[in-house]
């Protein structure tokens, strides 16, 4: 059985920061569980955290293509993913 769940953004965000307005969706997958995070911020990530709406996953996909104003060791020792998934260009650092 497949069960998604949106479970961010849990705020409003000032226009300015549309990364944090990021769709945030949890998938579950029989006993697996994927959550992507879109471009989400730290603020919406702490937020989403703040709510206790972070479970632990099996697959990350990292938020904001791994830069370092997403997926920061908080969100990370609440979800403990198994795998994570970072998408990101040739030269981007």
């Amino acid at each position: 059985m497949l069960n998604l769940q949106f479970i961010g953004p849990t705020k409003e965000y000032v226009q300015s920061d549309l990364n944090d307005w990021s769709a945030v969706l949890l998938m579950q997958y029989g006993v697996n569980k994927f959550l992507f995070t879109g471009e989400a911020e730290t603020r919406a990530e702490e937020d989403m955290l703040a709510a206790h709406l972070i479970p632990k996953v099996d697959v990350l996909k990292v938020s904001h293509h791994g830069a370092k104003e997403a997926t920061n060791a908080n969100f990370l020792s609440q979800a403990k993913p198994t795998y994570a998934a970072i998408s990101v260009g040739t030269d981007n650092r």
